[in-house]
């Protein structure tokens, strides 16, 4: 049936239409003068349906990129479009604005990506408890992409659009499914070794080759590699001149910009046994909810694949750091005064996440309150 759907889309015969900054394609209007961003296989533009309603239109060139238009329809039109968190996909339109041409009509997100919200909204995205709101929105959508055996592949600031659908409340929306992969459901280990992505934010195990005939091999939780290091750009705020979020290094690798180099450098720690490399080191000056935050970072980019987080893990994870912040600054257990928690334990035992709470009671005591 689906294969059905982007035979129809792709062979149809494109007719040759004049260039017009308000181009109508079906029952959208197309502003080719306002760019909303610009990928490797396509250009955003600011739409609007008949309705009112405004969109935002993927053109991709069908020329230059025939493969991959037909590959990404047909990787949208499968898209789940029942999560918050995932970019809702409204039409896919075939036209021709300088050339043939497919469109995809999907949300618009008037916030931008997390690059433009980072540069705009330097007041809101420097305030730690909303940068932990959109990191567990982010762990969402993957946990709930991976639930439905759908891999990314190419997270990033860039593909995480915001939107602010309430006064109170600003929406992570994942997007640009592009690189994207469907596992096959029926294989318990479900593996891939087509080498894609954004160097800077690629897990080690694609600069490897250790499978059969050399190949890179590496399976979903590469998705949650990425968004630890998009995690550290977000709470680093480095952004390059071009406004690029972009994460540094802390720990052996002290300073240096993640990048393909370093890929392959970590890969290779692994592959001789040598030790881990980290890449966040919370340090005792910092916040505890930013030190907190490093520690999941740790494990979310852990160079061995075998001991990272899963995404359910990362969410489970960072909704604890979000409890432990609502908490009280002092809470009472049976009449003691207990002062605020002071640190958490993360440890991983048999590929299972736990954590332990230690709680600095008046008297120096030490309680503790194992949780799994």
């Amino acid at each position: 049936m689906l294969a059905t759907t982007k035979s129809i889309v792709i062979e149809i015969n494109f007719q040759k239409t004049m260039v017009n900054p308000a181009h109508r394609i079906g029952d959208y209007t197309v502003y080719t003068t306002q760019q909303l961003g610009r990928g490797a296989f396509g250009t955003v533009y600011k739409a609007t349906h008949n309705d009112g309603r405004q969109a935002a239109a993927k053109e991709i060139l069908y020329n230059l990129h025939p493969r991959a238009a037909g590959a990404e329809v047909d990787k949208v039109l499968k898209l789940p479009q029942d999560h918050k968190n995932i970019i809702k996909i409204y039409d896919v339109k075939k036209s021709c604005v300088m050339e043939p041409s497919l469109f995809i009509f999907m949300e618009f997100c008037e916030l931008g990506d997390l690059n433009s919200y980072c540069r705009v909204h330097q007041d809101l995205f420097g305030d730690i408890n909303h940068q932990l709101d959109l990191m567990l929105q982010i762990a969402e959508g993957v946990q709930y992409l991976h639930s439905k055996d759908l891999v990314h592949r190419d997270l990033k600031p860039a593909n995480i659009l915001l939107t602010q659908e309430s006064e109170s409340k600003t929406f992570v929306k994942i997007t640009d499914f592009g690189l994207c992969k469907y596992l096959d459901p029926d294989e318990i280990t479900s593996r891939m070794s087509t080498n894609v992505g954004t160097p800077r934010f690629k897990a080690p195990e694609f600069w490897g080759g250790g499978g059969p005939g050399g190949k890179v091999i590496y399976h979903r939780n590469v998705d949650v590699y990425s968004i630890g290091l998009t995690f550290l750009a977000m709470i680093q705020q480095l952004p390059t001149p071009n406004g690029i979020l972009v994460p540094k290094a802390e720990g052996s690798l002290q300073a240096s910009e993640i990048n393909a180099e370093i890929g392959r450098i970590m890969y290779e720690h692994k592959k001789y046994n040598q030790p881990e490399i980290v890449v966040a080191i919370p340090k005792e000056d910092e916040p505890i909810t930013v030190r907190e935050i490093k520690k999941v970072i740790q494990m979310a980019t852990n160079v061995d694949p075998e001991y990272r987080l899963s995404a359910p893990d990362l969410c489970t994870a960072l909704d604890n750091i979000m409890a432990i912040q609502s908490q009280p600054s002092s809470l009472s257990i049976n009449g003691d005064q207990v002062y605020r928690i002071s640190l958490i334990h993360w440890t991983i035992n048999d590929g299972m996440m736990h954590r332990r709470i230690i709680i600095i009671t008046r008297l120096s005591t030490l309680s503790f309150s194992p949780l799994v």
